[in-house]
C-alpha cells in the first residue's frame, strides 16, 4: 500500500535524491538527473521508563529490491548538540521502504518502526513529501514515540554518475507552433484572480468548477487553459489536494489558467451525447469569455473516470483539444499529442490498459508502431519512435498503484509547454 506523506512536525536531517528521467527531443536520448533534496528528521524521544537510544540507523530500500538504496547513521548527540545534521543521500525516484533502527551504546537494538508500518511504501520524487513514523521498542508492540520527516527548502540538480548529458530546456522541445485564436476575454479589464468556485450554465443546469488564475494575469497575454478531470467519487478539489497540482500551477502562472470541474454525482460520462461534453463546451465558452485565452491552447487532463473521459473528450471535441494527459485510466487514443501515465501495481484499473491506450494514440499519430512499452524504463517518460513532430506521445510508466506520480508533475508541464 502507497502512503501519501503528510506532514507532522519536524526532526533532525535527513537527505534523500529523487531522479527524474527528463523529457528529450529524442526517445533515445531521455538524459536522466537527479533532484537532490535535503529532509529533515528530529529526535525521537521515548517514553518515561523506556531505555535510552544512543545510535540510528537510517535506511531506504527502494520496492522490489534486495538491499537498502541509501543508509546513513546518526548518533544521540547529533540531535541534541543545538545544531541540525546535513547528510546527502542520492536515491532514485521510486517508492521506498524507511527502516528507522535505534541501538544502545552497546549495540543493542531497542526501537524500530512499528510492525505495522514496516512494509509501507512512500512515494519519493519531491521536496513535498513529509511522514510521521512509528517507533516501537523491539519487545513491545505499542509505539513508543513518533519521528516525523519534514523537507527543508534546499534543493539543487546535480546529473546521475555516467550520464552527464544536461537536462533540456523547455524551449528546446517546443513543437511547431499553431495559429494563436484569442477569446473575447482578451478584451475583458480587471477579471478576478486567484482561486475560486463558479457556477456554469450548461443547457439550462447548474454545474459548478474552481478556478484558478495567478495574481501576475495580463489581459495582454493569451494564456492556456488546463482542465483537469478528477477521479470516480471525488471532486475538483482531487486534483489539487491528492496530486499536488499547484505545483503545475506554480510552473505555469505566467501561462495558464486552469480549472477543475465537478463531476454530476461523481462521475464522468464517457459515452456519446454525454452532458459531460456539452460542460466542456461551457468551460471554454466561459472562461473565454472573462479571460484572454488562446483557444487552440486547450489542454485536458483526468485520473481514473477522468481518464476515461479524457480520451472520449479528445476525439468528440477534436478540433478545441491541443492535447491529453490520461493518468490511471483507459479508453481508446485518437489523432492528438498525448501523455500517458499509469502505475504498473495500479489494483483498480490495471496496467494491462495502459499499452493498449498507448499503442491507439500511436497508431492515430502515425508513430512507428508496434510499439513495444515494455523496453521503456519504469519511472521515467518516453517519446515513443516516430512520431511526427506535431503528434507526439509519451509514456510514463512507474512501479506505483492507482495514483498520479509527483515525479511526473514537472515533464506534464514541460509537455504542455512544449505544444504552443
Amino acid at each position: 500500500m502507497i502512503q501519501r506523506l503528510r506532514l507532522h512536525g519536524w526532526i533532525a536531517v535527513f537527505s534523500s535524491c529523487a531522479i527524474t528521467s527528463c523529457l528529450a527531443k529524442q526517445a533515445n536520448i531521455g538524459a536522466r538527473q537527479s533532484r537532490l533534496s535535503t529532509f529533515m528528521i528530529g529526535e525521537f524521544k521515548p517514553q518515561s521508563g523506556d531505555p535510552a537510544w544512543d545510535r540510528l540507523e537510517v535506511s531506504l530500500k527502494k520496492s522490489g529490491a534486495t538491499a537498502p538504496t541509501a543508509i546513513q547513521t546518526f548518533m544521540l548527540q547529533d540531535f541534541t548538540s543545538g545544531t541540525a545534521t546535513n547528510v546527502s543521500l542520492t536515491i532514485p525516484q521510486g517508492t521506498y521502504a524507511i527502516a528507522m533502527d535505534y541501538a544502545a551504546a552497546d549495540g543493542k537494538q531497542l526501537y524500530s518502526v512499528c510492525t505495522k508500518d514496516k512494509d509501507k511504501l512512500y512515494e519519493i520524487y519531491t521536496p513535498q513529501f513529509t511522514t510521521s513514523l512509528p517507533i516501537c521498542r523491539i519487545d513491545a508492540p505499542q509505539p513508543s514515540g513518533t519521528v516525523d520527516v519534514t523537507p527543508s527548502s534546499n534543493v539543487t540538480i546535480t546529473p546521475v554518475v555516467g550520464d552527464s548529458r544536461p537536462l533540456p530546456s523547455a524551449q528546446s522541445q517546443q513543437l511547431p507552433p499553431v495559429a494563436q485564436q484569442s477569446s473575447p476575454g482578451c478584451s475583458a479589464t480587471s477579471p478576478e484572480t486567484g482561486m475560486k468556485t463558479v457556477n456554469v450554465n450548461v443547457n439550462g443546469a447548474n454545474r459548478t468548477m474552481i478556478r484558478v488564475v495567478s495574481p501576475t494575469y495580463k489581459s495582454s497575454h493569451a494564456y492556456a487553459l488546463v482542465i483537469g478531470f478528477h477521479g470516480l467519487g471525488l471532486d475538483g478539489n482531487s486534483p489539487r489536494n491528492h496530486h499536488k497540482w499547484p505545483i503545475i500551477e506554480d510552473l505555469g502562472k505566467n501561462d495558464a489558467i486552469f480549472i477543475y470541474p465537478n463531476a454530476a454525482g461523481g462521475s464522468w460520462s464517457p459515452y456519446p451525447g454525454s452532458p459531460d461534453f456539452a460542460f466542456f463546451d461551457a468551460i471554454v465558452k466561459t472562461v473565454g469569455d472573462e479571460y484572454c485565452l488562446n483557444k487552440n491552447r486547450v489542454f485536458v487532463h483526468g485520473f481514473s473516470n477522468g481518464s476515461y473521459f479524457v480520451n472520449a473528450l479528445a476525439s468528440a471535441r477534436s478540433s478545441a483539444i491541443r492535447g491529453v494527459i490520461s493518468v490511471s485510466g483507459g479508453g481508446t487514443g485518437s489523432k492528438k499529442p498525448a501523455m500517458v501515465i499509469h502505475g504498473q501495481s495500479d489494483g483498480t484499473v490495471g496496467f494491462y490498459q495502459a499499452p493498449g491506450l498507448v499503442s491507439s494514440y500511436a497508431s492515430a499519430n502515425g508513430c512507428k508502431t508496434p510499439v513495444n512499452t515494455s523496453e521503456i524504463n519504469n519511472e521515467s517518460c518516453r517519446l515513443l519512435t516516430g512520431c511526427p513532430a506535431d503528434l507526439p506521445v509519451w509514456f510514463c510508466p512507474w512501479g506505483g498503484g492507482h495514483h498520479w506520480p509527483e515525479y511526473s508533475l514537472p515533464f506534464v508541464w514541460r509537455f504542455i509547454s512544449s505544444l504552443q
